[in-house]
Formats: C-alpha cells, sequence, structure tokens
C-alpha cells in the first residue's frame, strides 16, 4: 500500500519471512492477548494457508502490519460474513500485534489502511465481532461507525 506519511504503519502482503514471527501467535497463547481463545494452534496451518493463496483469499485475508523500519508488528485480518444483504456481506476485520507494538495507536492505524483498502478492493461493510470490544474501538478510530447492533461498521456517508 501506498506510504501515509502521518501514519506509523504499513500494510503489505505476508512475505515467507514473516511466517516464523507469526508462529509465536500459535505457539505463544499469551501472544495473542486477553479477547482471543486460549490455546495453541498448529503453525504449520498459517504456512499451508500462505502457500495456498499468500493469505489473500476472496473471502478471507491476513496482512502484514510493519513499522516504517519495517519490522513486523503484526497482522490485520478480515473475512467475508454473510448477511442476506449486498453482494459480498459483511467483511469481519480485526487487528492482532504483538504484545510490545500495542497501547501506541499502532492497531487503530493499521485498522484504518485496512479499511481504506477493503473498501477500495471489495464489496460488502467492514465489521467487527460483537464481543470485540477493542476491535469496535479500533474500527470507530479507524473512521468507521456503528450501523447495527451486530458491530457491522461503514465508512462515514454509508
Amino acid at each position: 500500500m501506498t506510504p501515509m506519511p502521518d501514519v506509523p504503519v504499513r500494510l503489505r502482503p505476508i512475505g515467507e519471512a514473516d511466517l516464523d514471527l507469526l508462529s509465536r501467535f500459535d505457539t505463544d497463547p499469551s501472544s495473542r492477548g486477553p479477547y482471543l481463545a486460549s490455546g495453541f494452534r498448529n503453525p504449520q496451518a498459517r504456512r499451508r494457508r500462505w502457500e495456498e493463496d499468500g493469505w489473500l483469499g476472496a473471502d478471507s485475508g491476513q496482512l502484514a502490519v510493519t513499522l516504517p523500519d519495517g519490522t513486523l508488528a503484526g497482522i490485520v485480518v478480515w473475512r467475508s460474513i454473510p448477511t442476506g444483504g449486498p453482494e459480498g456481506g459483511c467483511l469481519e476485520i480485526g487487528a492482532l500485534l504483538f504484545p510490545e507494538h500495542r497501547g501506541r495507536g499502532f492497531g487503530t492505524a493499521a485498522q484504518r489502511l485496512l479499511v481504506e483498502y477493503l473498501f477500495a478492493t471489495h464489496p460488502g461493510q467492514p465489521a467487527s465481532g460483537d464481543h470485540q470490544c477493542g476491535e469496535h474501538r479500533g474500527a470507530e478510530g479507524a473512521g468507521a461507525h456503528r450501523v447495527s447492533p451486530g458491530g457491522c461498521h461503514a465508512r462515514p456517508g454509508l
């Protein structure tokens, strides 16, 4: 994505070199924070998905969140949720940063970039899950507003 001078993070496709660092989310449950399910995950599943489509699927995907110096800070994710409305339904979005990069606005900035990317490339509306209070704050900080009690968010003007 085109860098924006006032944004402290960048988004880019996940590269093979990122997979070892991202396996920390799979092998260290505490790295995911209090809002995600605990327990270990199969780190090879992340690699298999990357080999399949580079984590850039039609219905779901992930992008790397990097600092301006190129340091991998985490990921942003999306997946399509059928809603019975317009084609594409809602897109559930989220950010998962390594603990050392949390609390400095990087997640909100990354979600703002993700919302811009998704509105430019996908039909539907970004959303965050009902139980994800941090995700709601991030989506709203990214310029979205709540349009349904189910957590759907839309950019201003929709």
